[in-house]
């Protein structure tokens, strides 16, 4: 995972409709930090402010990442 790295982190196991998308801005061994670009709550986008960060463990730190692909590369 690079800075600049385009990403879709799911919330829950096995459900797609609760997302956000965002932009790497920092990493480290456990976590991910991004500018977010797009947030969905239950298939409903919500607003996303200039300034909106957000943090998610990498693939493979969360409990279920075995069976789920929670942490997507888009580009």
């Amino acid at each position: 995972m690079q800075v600049g790295t385009i990403v879709k982190c799911f919330d829950f196991p096995n459900r797609t409709d609760c997302y956000m998308i965002g932009e790497v801005i920092d990493q480290n061994d456990y976590s991910i930090k991004c500018r977010a670009i797009k947030v969905v709550m239950q298939n409903e986008p919500k607003v996303v402010e200039p300034e909106m960060t957000f943090t998610t463990s990498k693939q493979g730190q969360s409990m279920f990442d075995d069976r789920f692909e929670r942490v997507v590369v888009l580009g």
